[in-house]
């Protein structure tokens, strides 16, 4: 059987992003979208919305007041931040599944990622001094 083949077949088997998450990352993909569709939809997700509240929040930010609202923790993330927030909390919580995913070492995961990133860098940087 050819990789694609068992890709193929395997697919199926991939857990769907939760239905907030999707919604959140259609919203902050539509341009006609707004920071108060956002903060509705958020709202329906406690645990999301305590992780963007914790995030504006931090020192990172370094406000001189607590952000209380989403609303105001979206303005101030931006929609990209929020949406690799959504995503990254959303996938964490994939990758925790019980049965088969059981004992998936997101280590593993990072370092290889880091690695290949590493590696591409390298190559574009080969690549591109080879075209001059």
């Amino acid at each position: 059987m050819t990789l694609l083949k068992l890709v193929e077949n395997r697919m199926h088997e991939l857990p769907a992003l939760p239905l907030i998450a999707q919604r959140v990352v259609d919203l902050i993909n539509n341009p006609t979208s707004s920071a108060g569709e956002l903060e509705r939809v958020i709202q329906h997700d406690q645990a999301l919305t305590a992780r963007v509240l914790k995030l504006v929040n931090s020192a990172y930010y370094g406000f001189p007041r607590r952000i209380t609202t989403v609303g105001q923790g979206i303005v101030i993330l931006g929609y990209r931040t929020l949406k690799e927030l959504v995503l990254s909390i959303t996938i964490a919580g994939l990758f925790q599944m019980k049965g088969e995913h059981k004992g998936f070492d997101r280590i593993a995961l990072w370092q290889h990622a880091v690695g290949t990133a590493v590696g591409a860098k390298i190559s574009a940087i080969n690549i591109l001094c080879w075209d001059s």
